[in-house]
């Protein structure tokens, strides 16, 4: 994000940018608080449903963000542009039928993000009624032309929310530990075939940082051509036509 913010901000330094700057910022963090929030207390209380108390006794079954941040997760967040929350605590022995049960504990987060973005899509769609007098645009771009319409800081946290929490959904569902994935895939996958998904758990993280580490340095963009497709359609859907 940081990266982002520089190559705007190099390229333009017009008072209207500038004055952009802070709603932008603030959008941003703002969405990316919500979306792993809501993240997380989905996986928190799906796993309270399931039997496993351990989320609510350490103050994790809630939608404080504070309660879900991890320090060095959310700076590469801020600076790399991939980061993480910090993780639910799951005791499995005590979910009921605790394999399936932690691919659904797993999936909760996933579908939680999706269906947030759903109703935050809805939302779109009603701020853009023109019997509304506020307005909106989701387009990035109506921000330099209007800063001080209140409809565009609206519009400005929808769209930076609603991608965020389409994308968030959709990479953690890559079947790569410790993305959630991996856990939907060992709880869904057939006794016979779990050595080999125990394996690509047990390596996945590598495999994971690897690819982000290519991403990085090479520019190549895996993971985002994996994941881009489905957060395109999706945020097309849920709001009518292409923001990203």
């Amino acid at each position: 994000m940081a990266l982002l913010f520089y190559q705007i901000f190099s390229r333009d330094t017009s008072a209207e940018t500038l004055m952009a700057f802070p709603v932008i910022l603030f959008a941003f963090i703002l969405a990316l608080l919500c979306a792993l929030s809501v993240h997380e207390f989905g996986h928190a209380f799906i796993a309270f449903k399931l039997g496993d108390k351990t989320a609510k006794i350490s103050g994790r079954l809630s939608l404080n963000p504070i309660k879900h941040l991890d320090p060095l997760g959310s700076f590469m967040f801020l600076f790399i542009g991939f980061g993480w929350g910090k993780p639910v605590p799951i005791n499995i022995a005590a979910l009921n039928n605790s394999r399936k049960s932690l691919a659904f504990v797993s999936i909760a987060g996933p579908a939680v993000n999706f269906l947030f973005a759903l109703l935050l899509g809805l939302s779109a769609r009603l701020f853009s009624l023109p019997v509304l007098p506020l307005g909106y645009a989701l387009d990035p771009q109506f921000i330099y032309v209007n800063i001080t319409n209140p409809a565009v800081w609206v519009g400005s946290y929808l769209s930076f929310s609603i991608v965020y929490n389409i994308v968030l959904g959709i990479f953690n569902l890559l079947p790569l530990a410790p993305l959630d994935g991996s856990k939907i895939a060992i709880g869904l996958t057939p006794r016979k075939w779990l050595p080999g998904a125990f394996i690509l758990e047990k390596y996945g993280p590598f495999l994971l940082m690897l690819l982000i580490g290519i991403d990085i340095f090479f520019g190549v963009s895996i993971i985002w051509r994996i994941v881009f497709p489905p957060v395109y359609l999706f945020s097309q859907l849920v709001v009518g036509y292409p923001i990203i």
